[in-house]
């Protein structure tokens, strides 16, 4: 008698219980340098396109609002990659909408290289920009509810939290390769006008790597990560949907929501604003703050990977408490110190933003990656990790709206540190009312 593909599975995950080191840490790497191409794919806009828009736009137009749209688009993509990817990651497996949503990046930065500009298709070279960043982003938003789930169902438990917080650290990484390229290619290609040679096709280089990059990642995949064994034991997708927006899920959800809003929106101040108030207000030079960053960027990496072994010796709970307090106390006046600076302290600067990011580095690298997979059932983890994680990055990215606002009460450099102490205030409370996961078994659920 032949089984059912439902009856299959289990006794699939029955003959494969201890799964070799080598296949533990494929998946890792695999959510490593796929978030790494995410946070790539992310900033390539900011980074790399920007001196670069007057190839998609009517001569003379100048519209902030417009080039926003840009870097808004692939913003708004991964909410909606999330959820629908992370509904098939739960019903088809991890590892195969990770490699369909890695494909389907890779596939939407590469047509972005070869997109034409105004002055072959008119408008429509902007539109089909804007689309593509939006392609480009709702399917990075599906990679990593599947590529992250699988390696954290498949990593040992009593290591969760060191392998969450390294998957998070990669961010940092791609921001340092990002700058380097970005300054590379600046100087090589300076961007002139129009017709230089930036303009025309040097934007496109760091676009056909981000390519290549996720096509590369894709075929190593493929070749050397198993589906997650905590997902086939499991039934292979025979939880409903809707449990997820019920009894205990829908308050793992909603808490899960609020923490990672607090989470982005302190990673905004040290990662997005105080570099634009070290250039406004400080009055460095982009070299100078492009300087600061690397430093920053690279200390906080470390931050990340301390993070979360802090979260695997005193539970997730215990350290996001902790290191959340830390960061709300010390890294805004850190930030507020900064801000003051005279410009002619780059030094001083750069220590001060290194160690505001690096605050900030352990908290995110106490466990939103683990922490979020270990608070939802096998059956809706993938949809629940990515529904919370995605969604939440939504209303801080406004913060350049929370930032006018309060220049209405205070100065516009004070705003930094005070969304910082908003950011951290949130993420405490948030995990107060939330359990510890740190020994959760994903088998047990």
């Amino acid at each position: 008698m032949s089984l059912s593909p439902t009856q299959a599975i289990p006794a699939q995950a029955s003959q494969r219980r201890d799964e070799p080191q080598k296949f533990q840490i494929s998946t890792v790497w695999t959510a490593f340098f796929g978030f790494f191409i995410d946070v790539y794919d992310l900033y390539l806009p900011v980074m790399i396109l920007a001196p670069a828009y007057l190839y998609f736009k009517p001569p003379q137009l100048v519209s902030p609002l417009l080039d926003s749209f840009i870097f808004a688009a692939a913003l708004l993509g991964r909410p909606a990659g999330a959820l629908f990817f992370g509904y098939f990651a739960d019903r088809l497996g991890r590892k195969r909408v990770a490699s369909v949503t890695m494909a389907g990046a890779g596939a939407a930065v590469l047509l972005t290289a070869f997109m034409p500009g105004y002055q072959s298709i008119g408008i429509a070279s902007i539109v089909g920009l804007i689309v593509l960043r939006f392609l480009t982003g709702f399917f990075a938003g599906g990679q990593y509810t599947g590529a992250v789930t699988l390696a954290m169902e498949t990593c040992p438990n009593s290591r969760r939290g060191f392998y969450g917080g390294l998957i998070g650290s990669s961010s940092n990484l791609s921001f340092i390769v990002m700058s380097l390229l970005g300054l590379l290619l600046f100087h090589l290609l300076p961007p002139a006008g129009l017709d230089s040679p930036y303009v025309q096709w040097g934007w496109r280089i760091p676009f056909v790597l981000g390519a290549a990059l996720a096509f590369g990642f894709r075929n190593y995949m493929t070749r050397h990560v198993e589906e997650s064994r905590r997902w086939l034991a499991s039934g292979g997708g025979r939880t409903s949907f809707a449990a997820l927006f019920t009894g205990v899920q829908v308050g793992s959800l909603v808490q899960g929501f609020v923490l990672m809003n607090g989470l982005w929106l302190s990673y905004m101040v040290p990662a997005v604003i105080v570099p634009s108030l070290l250039r406004t207000i400080v009055k460095l030079s982009a070299m100078q703050v492009t300087t600061i960053m690397l430093l920053a960027s690279a200390i906080a990496f470390f931050g990340f990977v301390l993070g979360g072994v802090v979260s695997d010796r005193i539970g997730r709970r215990a350290a996001f408490l902790s290191q959340g307090i830390a960061a709300t106390v010390i890294a805004p006046v850190l930030v507020y110190a900064l801000v003051r600076l005279p410009g002619d302290q780059l030094v001083l600067a750069g220590a001060l933003e290194s160690i505001s990011f690096f605050l900030v580095g352990l908290v995110w690298g106490s466990g939103p990656h683990s922490y979020l997979n270990e608070r939802f059932h096998t059956g809706n983890r993938s949809a629940g990790y990515g529904i919370a994680f995605s969604f939440a990055i939504i209303l801080p990215s406004f913060f350049g709206v929370y930032q006018h606002w309060l220049s209405a009460i205070m100065p516009m450099r004070d705003t930094a540190p005070l969304l910082l102490v908003i950011g951290g205030l949130v993420v405490v409370i948030a995990a107060f009312m939330g359990p510890e996961t740190r020994k959760t078994n994903y088998v047990d659920q």
